[in-house]
């Protein structure tokens, strides 16, 4: 509740009291008056309400006058007229404010559309009962608050960032009360190259040949993957590779290798960003070369074990970070 008072005399007052919806007219009169009935009127909502008259009870206390309901922002004004009572016609005049700040926007989405930009989208709040004039987009590095801005319609791309860049975002709108306060936060990361895949699976594994198949994932954020690679060698550096497959297949065959040899894989993919790193290098062993002559006709000798009584063919197996691990399927 706000009360506005203007003295028109030096005992007589008027007051104009906010109580939020309904506004109230009040006087006060000192004893030098007189008991009268009291002409007044008030204009509010766009009309006037005409001539209409109060008990007026000199004596110094506060006089309830009127009310009038009051919805929306505007100025009114109430007059109380003079004639001899003790003081002259008096018109006091005041702005009412019912226009509140808007409510804080709804963010809908961010999405990163590159590697240096993120598209946000919201959804205005209750404009407080004044037009909204502005909207701001904010974001930072930091989940406590924005440190930049910048106007926006409500769908904007913000640019400037680097790939793989965490960004949290808020939005925020004006009208011509003030701006409200910074909407709930989401947070997005910009397209970044692929990472390396993981341990390939071997298949097949011969003398001379072996399937590799490298789990390479589809893609990274919203860039898919649009190339994919594999090398390979015996140097475990990389120093010397001895051919790079590009991967259309789900598993890729390689031929003419060395028997009994071990070898080297690394893999890798690209999307528009640019190419992923190599994967660390994942080993796998050949199965021995030597033949035999069976009948007339010499083939590729397949290493058994006998275990537990009974001969098996052997299996290579691998160490990898410490785990022993099948080289074929």
């Amino acid at each position: 509740m706000t009360d506005y008072v203007i003295n028109i005399s030096a005992s007589a007052q008027m007051m104009i009291r906010d109580t939020g919806g309904w506004v109230e007219f009040w006087f006060h009169t000192g004893p030098q008056s007189w008991n009268n009935d009291q002409q007044y009127s008030f204009g509010a909502n766009g009309s006037g309400s005409g001539i209409r008259e109060f008990r007026m009870v000199r004596g110094g206390n506060w006089q309830f006058v009127d009310s009038v309901w009051i919805g929306y922002d505007q100025d009114i004004s109430w007059t109380i007229y003079g004639s001899g009572t003790g003081f002259p016609t008096s018109t006091q005049y005041q702005h009412i404010q019912r226009s509140t700040p808007p409510q804080p926007p709804s963010l809908r989405s961010v999405t990163p559309i590159s590697s240096s930009a993120i598209n946000v989208v919201f959804w205005d709040g209750p404009n407080g009962g004044s037009a909204i004039t502005a909207r701001q987009i904010g974001w930072g590095s930091s989940s406590s608050g924005p440190t930049n801005t910048a106007f926006s319609d409500g769908n904007d791309p913000i640019t400037g960032f680097s790939p793989g860049q965490m960004v949290y975002f808020w939005a925020r709108t004006q009208n011509a009360i003030g701006w409200s306060g910074w909407s709930n936060r989401l947070d997005a990361i910009t397209w970044q190259v692929p990472p390396p895949p993981t341990a390939p699976t071997f298949y097949n594994v011969t003398q001379k040949s072996v399937g590799v198949s490298f789990p390479f994932i589809v893609r990274t954020g919203n860039a898919p993957n649009l190339e994919k690679q594999f090398r390979y060698g015996k140097d475990p550096t990389g120093a010397v590779i001895l051919g790079t497959i590009n991967v259309d297949e789900t598993t890729e065959y390689i031929y003419n290798l060395d028997p009994g040899q071990t070898y080297y894989f690394w893999g890798r993919s690209r999307n528009s960003v640019g190419w992923g790193s190599w994967s660390p290098a994942y080993r796998l062993d050949l199965l021995a070369g030597a033949r035999v002559l069976v009948g007339a006709t010499w083939k590729r000798a397949i290493p058994y074990v006998k275990s537990a009584g009974v001969w098996k063919v052997a299996e290579p197996w691998i160490k990898d970070q410490g785990v022993w691990k099948r080289t074929s399927q």
